[in-house]
């Protein structure tokens, strides 16, 4: 269930599941500089609604698909300062991405890709899976999800293009539930493949307040390297 209001380029929208609200921020030059919103509780109900067609989705960019050869590195930005990972499933036909680990950080394999252990109650995790649905829709149904983690949910929402493929960076904070309030700072990627659509999400949390974060989410949701089968 979403409510959906436009006005001035800024998006609010409410989940059955709390109180969420989310605001299109907007690019600016200096990438460590985002909005932040704020959330009231709120006990009303959520009602229905429908983006306008003439509202572009944050972030996703047209992307020229054409025959790539196996193992084609086909994303390689400047790495980011920390140590390299390299994320890779057992979906053979899924891309394989590199992250930085901030000091102090580790990793571990999972099923969905690695997850993230930090200091000061700091944790993450990396996931490529299959989609179906085009970015604008994956994109929408991975912030409602992550939303619904807690019954109180804010959420800014910044474009974030990798090497032409459509991405998001979100930063939010979840409160109302027994973990208290947790700050996070997400990115996400659509990534094509000759076999298939891959959703690519770095997600990195927090206590609110953590000195640390923002400087250990900047390094783990920097641009990442993309290589694909």
């Amino acid at each position: 269930m979403r409510v959906l209001v436009v006005a001035a380029a800024v998006v609010a929208a409410g989940v059955s599941s709390g109180c969420t609200q989310t605001s299109d921020g907007h690019p600016v030059a200096d990438s460590a500089v985002a909005p932040r919103v704020t959330t009231a509780t709120s006990t009303a109900p959520a009602t229905t609604g429908s983006a306008s067609p003439d509202v572009p989705a944050m972030g996703v960019t047209p992307t020229l698909r054409e025959a790539v050869p196996p193992n084609a590195l086909v994303c390689l930005p400047t790495p980011a300062a920390g140590t390299p990972v390299t994320v890779q499933v057992s979906d053979a036909a899924a891309p394989k991405i590199v992250v930085a680990l901030p000091e102090g950080w580790i990793s571990a394999p999972s099923p969905g890709g690695l997850t993230l252990t930090g200091p000061d109650g700091m944790a993450g995790a990396v996931d490529i899976g299959r989609t179906a649905l085009d970015p604008a829709a994956a994109f929408e149904k991975y912030t409602d999800d992550v939303s619904a983690l807690a019954p109180v949910s804010s959420v800014s929402v910044l474009p974030a293009e990798n090497c032409g493929y459509s991405g998001q960076r979100l930063m939010g904070v979840l409160s109302g539930g027994q973990d208290g309030a947790r700050t996070y700072e997400d990115r996400i990627g659509h990534v094509w493949t000759d076999e298939g659509d891959y959703l690519v999400t770095i997600h990195v949390a927090a206590p609110q307040g953590s000195p640390a974060f923002d400087a250990a989410a900047a390094t783990l949701t920097a641009d990442f390297a993309i290589t694909l089968p």
